[in-house]
């Protein structure tokens, strides 16, 4: 006998669906039973069907307990408890057979109530406490409030009498008082129609600024002269006379780019670095060294010509062995004294720890007032050296006594 694959046993099928009944008799949901036993939710239902268990009779029998309970005067919070709900189901499920009246209920019918005696939302919502929009939001779903938008025939008349009006001089605010609608509304309906003018440099300024900058173009003038002439940046000049189809890239053509870099790697090959051809060529370094890196010709791992550094930095050595401190070193090279420290410890010549010894000598005089009961402060001045050095050698050195220190601060205190 074969067995049919997914299908289980009669009696570990009667065992499961007992379980099942068992479950659902507790009052856990079928959502909750099928992942339990591995099946679908529909699977569970037709299970309960069969067994007289319809899931919608259960709810109902269950949803009459709770109103018989609320009648008899007990509270949602002790009805959910006994029946193992949530406090907002069964608050939903009383709403639902009209027993229950929430407060939001009452507050709406009041503020649609105040809304046809003519107060208005602002009104409204100052007098019950609520926001502005949410007073708006309850009218509109009650279908009190309207939206004052005109229909579409009657918004093209506005529009038209705004354009007019407009045109024979009228400004924004003479516009708007007789036809009863914002300032900005009657702003937008012009710019959307483009005849507005904006104020300052949007129309007869603007238009001679343009027009300088197309004239210093065609007299030779860079773009950045231009922009320094004009106060204005690189970009919106540059974006200007390629609008106007005056500015051409100076990219070269294909013909000329090949050419250029095949000149670039004959230069290369010969000898020379990217930085002799970028001078020769009147390139930058970086795009000379970009050509030959995408051309997969340049070296790396190349030897660099060091004799210039080699020479510098025998200066370097010199002045430091005549006694002459990092910083005039610095001043002579035109370097950092950073990157001369840098040069100085390469050649063997700097030691960071040249006075570690006498530093030494230092701490443990440090140490040794300390322990007699000398305070920090007393020792700083004593020995010309800051109050956080010397903090910080005692820690270092296991001698500072925090407690001690504390309390001295308290006594002073």
């Amino acid at each position: 006998m074969t067995k049919k694959i997914g299908l289980i046993p009669r009696k570990q099928r009667l065992i499961r669906n007992q379980k099942i009944i068992d479950l659902f008799k507790k009052g856990t949901t079928v959502p909750k039973i099928a992942p339990v036993f591995k099946i679908t939710e529909e699977s569970v239902r037709i299970i309960l069907k069969k067994n007289g268990f319809s899931p919608r009779n259960v709810l109902k029998v269950r949803n009459n307990k709770i109103v018989a309970f609320y009648k008899k005067g007990k509270s949602i919070e002790s009805i959910a408890k006994e029946i193992k709900l949530s406090i907002f189901s069964v608050k939903n499920i009383l709403i639902k057979y009209g027993i229950y009246v929430s407060v939001k209920s009452e507050r709406n019918k009041k503020i649609v109530d105040l809304y046809t005696h003519g107060k208005t939302m602002v009104e409204i919502s100052k007098s019950m406490d609520v926001g502005y929009y949410t007073v708006k939001a309850i009218l509109i779903k009650n279908g009190v409030y309207k939206s004052k938008l005109l229909p579409k025939p009657l918004l093209i008349k506005r529009n038209n009498k705004i354009i007019e009006l407009y045109k024979k001089g009228y400004n924004l605010n003479q516009i708007a008082i007789p036809l009863n609608i914002d300032r900005e509304s009657a702003r937008q309906v012009l710019i959307k129609k483009g005849i507005y003018k904006y104020p300052g440099l949007y129309n007869e300024s603007k238009i001679k600024r343009n027009n300088e900058i197309i004239e210093l173009y065609n007299n030779g003038k860079t773009l950045k002269e231009i922009s320094e002439i004009v106060k204005l940046s690189y970009y919106p000049v540059k974006n200007l006379l390629k609008n106007k189809g005056l500015y051409i890239s100076h990219k070269l053509t294909n013909d000329l780019a090949i050419k250029r870099n095949k000149e670039i790697f004959k230069l290369y090959k010969s000898g020379k670095s990217p930085a002799n051809i970028a001078e020769k060529m009147n390139l930058e370094y970086n795009s000379v060294r970009g050509i030959l890196i995408k051309a997969g010709i340049y070296n790396f791992n190349a030897p660099r010509d060091r004799s210039k550094y080699e020479k510098r930095n025998k200066k370097i050595v010199k002045l430091y062995q005549s006694g002459k401190s990092l910083r005039f070193i610095a001043e002579v090279v035109d370097l950092n004294p950073l990157s001369v420290r840098d040069v100085l410890i390469k050649q063997n010549v700097y030691k960071l720890y040249a006075y570690s010894h006498i530093n030494d000598d230092r701490n443990k005089r440090i140490v040794d007032l300390y322990k007699k009961g000398v305070t920090v402060y007393a020792i700083a001045k004593k020995l010309k050296v800051c109050y956080n050095t010397i903090r910080n050698t005692l820690i270092n050195k296991h001698a500072y006594d925090y407690v001690q220190e504390r309390t001295k601060k308290r006594f002073k205190k």
